[in-house]
Parts: structure tokens; sequence; C-alpha cells
């Protein structure tokens, strides 16, 4: 059966209306009450069939429409999420879950930080992964706190897909980390198109720690990451006072752009006055400075870049120079995108 949560309230209602027919009326009002308690047992027993749903169940998998819900969600294994919530909920991760997020926005509902709501956009309870699909946007609803808090110390959020993410935490909190004070484990980005964006106030990076927090290793491997800082933060790795594992950025990312966090003069790393791990980045690719703006891309070699030119019948050497007319010599060139061997 099929029950979304107004589904839920309505079979509250019905038990409570039952409980006060039932007990308001004499004893000798038995039949009444029989025939009560067998029309309400009929109601919840088709209430599956006729109530608009918002989890729709299959085999392996439950689109959970946040639209509709109005209290805590916990996502588990093979769970989609989509949708906005009216109201400030909390929505949990489960330790272990696979979770797909698409076309979510979550968070920022609360502009005067009531502490009623002092929790992240997104908890991870434990281990977790995240498929993007769409376009998502998880904020904070409270200050210090981050977008997506990631599982404890010792546990990994893993995010891929070809969907996109904003990740935005509020005042010291991360934008994918944990929170002002707080502490998280590891965060492996395989893929997608992210951005990720702290609080306002000092300290906290876009993908890390907040200020005086702590995170494990953070891995990038894949996708489109745009991280911003705030003052005293790196934008990936540690907030101020903060520290972090080690950090690793492999060959196979699309762009990696980051900011250094002004006091920290760090865009990849530790924070001002903290620390962090080992940092690796790898050899094969290009580093551009503009300001405190970071971009890392993947090299070009001379002969890729000769062959993605325009077929305009020139030949080039392998290192990408062109030449005047036709090569005499002995060696390897490049014409209309592909090489030529002459003896």
């Amino acid at each position: 059966m099929v029950v979304d949560y107004r589904s839920r309230i309505l079979l509250y209602l019905c038990i409570e209306l039952f409980r006060f027919f039932y007990y308001q009326f004499p004893i000798n009002l038995f039949l009444m009450k029989k025939t009560l308690l067998f029309t309400l047992l009929s109601m919840l027993s088709s209430v599956g069939t006729w109530a608009v749903p918002s989890l729709v169940s299959g085999e392996e998998t439950t689109i959970i429409d946040l639209s509709q819900v109005v209290a805590e969600v916990t996502a588990k294994n093979g769970d989609v999420l989509t949708g906005t919530p009216a109201v400030p909920v909390k929505v949990f991760i489960a330790d272990g879950a696979t979770v797909t997020l698409k076309n979510v926005t979550v968070g920022c509902l609360d502009e005067n930080y009531d502490e009623l709501y002092s929790w992240a956009g997104i908890t991870c309870q434990g281990d977790a992964t995240i498929i993007l699909e769409g376009e998502n946007y998880v904020c904070a609803y409270y200050f210090s706190c981050p977008g997506i808090q990631v599982g404890p110390t010792g546990k990994t959020l893993t995010i891929k897909g070809s969907g996109s993410l904003t990740a935005e935490g509020l005042t010291h909190g991360a934008g994918i980390g944990c929170g002002y004070l707080g502490s998280c484990g590891n965060i492996v980005i395989e893929g997608g198109n992210i951005k990720a964006i702290p609080g306002s106030a000092a300290g906290a990076a876009g993908i890390g720690s907040a200020e005086d927090a702590s995170c494990g290793d953070i891995t990038i491997s894949g996708g489109t990451i745009d991280a911003k800082c705030s003052t005293g933060g790196a934008s990936i790795g540690g907030g101020g006072d903060g520290s972090c594992g080690n950090i690793t950025i492999t060959e196979g990312i699309t762009k990696v752009v980051a900011e250094d966090g002004g006091m920290s003069n760090e865009y990849i790393g530790k924070g001002y006055d903290g620390t962090c791990g080992t940092i690796t980045i790898s050899s094969e690719l290009n580093h551009v400075v503009d300001g405190r703006v970071h971009t890392l891309t993947p090299k070009v070699n001379a002969i890729e870049s000769v062959a993605t030119a325009a077929v305009d019948g020139a030949w080039y050497t392998l290192s990408g120079v062109k030449l005047q007319s036709e090569p005499t010599a002995h060696g390897i060139y490049v014409k209309d995108g592909r090489t030529v061997v002459i003896k």
C-alpha cells in the first residue's frame, strides 16, 4: 500500500475520531460503535488507493517528493529526492545509502536564523553516495551549519552524476563538509557540476571544514568544481583554525576553480592557523592564476592540440609549430588532424 504524509494525517484523524465517538457514547449504543468501527476500518484499508501519493514506490526506487513532506524524512538506499519543501524539514540520508538528487531545492527558508531550524540542508548519517540529476540547490537552514553535512569521522560522502549542485553553508558553515566547531568524514567527488559556497562570515571552506572544525580526506577525480571561500578558509580543505586530511585532485577532472582564502593564502589546503594533510595535485593539470582565482584543467599535449584544430591543409610539427610548406626532412608531422610519418 502506498501512503503519503497527507494520508498519514488522515489516518491519525480517523483514529482520533473513532476514539472520541467510542468513549463519548453510552455503552448501550454498542451496535452504533461497532458500525462506526467497521466504517473506519474500511476507510483505513482503502486510504492507500485513493490518497494522492507523495511517495511513489517501485521495486528498487522510492521517489520522495519533498513538496509533500511536512516532517523529518530519511532517504534510504535507492531513493530519489525531488521537489522543494513547503516548510523547513530535516532531510537525512541513511548510513550506506545511495540517493539521487533530482531537481531538489532545500534550505535557506529562514532568514532570521531561528534556532528551531538549526540543521544543515541535507545531513548524511554515515557513508553516503549522492547521484546528481537535473539542477539542485542545497542550503543550510541555520547559521554556522553546512549546506550538506558529511557523515561522522571515518565515513565517506561520494558525489557523482551528470547533474548540477549548488551547496551553500550559512555564516561559518562549509558548503559541503561540516559546520562551526563540528567534524565530518571524507569527501569524494567523481562527477557533476558542483558549486560550493561557504557562509559569509570568516573561516569556512567551500568544500571541507569550517572554522575550528575538522574534516577527513578530500578526493576530486571528476566533474567541474567551483569552490568559494570565506576569509581565513581555503576553498578546498580546512577552515580557519581548523583541519583537514589529505587532499588529492586527479587529471580526471574537467575543471576545478578555487579562490585562495585571503588571510590563509591557500586555495587548496589549510585555513588560517589551521592544518592539512598531504596535498597531491596531478602533474597532468594546468594551473592558471588570475588574482586570487586558481583554475586547474587537464593538459592538452601538442599532438592533441593540433589534431583538434580546423582542417586547413597545413603541416605541423609534433610541438605544434606550423610549417610554411610540406616538410622534406625525415620525421613525424601532423596534417589535417592526422599524424604523418616521412621516411
